[in-house]
């Protein structure tokens, strides 16, 4: 097998394409608690900027591609945010673990919710919201073919890449600090 072109920046039609993709699925989740209570819907898309902020915070500050064009293109707007700091941190417990467990419920959510939406309403929005939710999913799998293979930070270690498998600190280039 080949080894893939590794992108010092990713191509404008796939960071816009990653983009789209996000800001559907924030339109999405926001719709459906929407449908539950305006303020509901107001508090997931809260809860879906905190989302970015966390994850630029945690994962871009940390990433080969912090101020260059990276694939979800927050990296650029991460810059004017955090300072850079070690790519070979980036696949740490440290950096990894708050940006996944704020993640995590806002990918979930949506989805929870329009199950929730379906089986008090039965109405076709919330059908439809239920399918464009389970739809969500599928760009997510294709992320290693269009992203990650490309992708130069997995050679520095991406937990994301390697399925999240884990390593040693001398598999991930991590180097050991002395006790203090």
């Amino acid at each position: 097998m080949s080894n893939p072109i590794r992108y010092e920046q990713f191509p404008l039609k796939l960071v816009c394409l990653s983009m789209l993709t996000a800001v559907i699925g924030y339109l999405l989740g926001t719709m459906v608690y929407y449908l539950f209570n305006p303020w509901l819907g107001a508090a997931y898309l809260l809860l879906c900027i905190v989302t970015v902020v966390v994850v630029m915070r945690y994962r871009c500050s940390y990433c080969y591609y912090h101020g260059k064009r990276c694939s979800s293109g927050f990296s650029l707007i991460a810059t004017r945010l955090f300072k850079k700091r070690s790519p070979e941190q980036f696949a740490t417990p440290q950096t990894l673990m708050p940006a996944m467990i704020i993640s995590l419920p806002v990918l979930l959510l949506p989805l929870l919710g329009a199950i929730a939406l379906v089986l008090l309403t039965g109405t076709l929005l919330a059908w439809a919201l239920l399918v464009a939710n389970l739809l969500m999913f599928v760009p997510g799998f294709a992320k290693k073919s269009l992203y990650c293979s490309h992708c130069k930070q997995r050679e520095l270690g991406c937990p994301g890449c390697d399925g999240f498998k884990p390593k040693s600190l001398a598999e991930m280039k991590v180097p050991l600090k002395a006790p203090q």
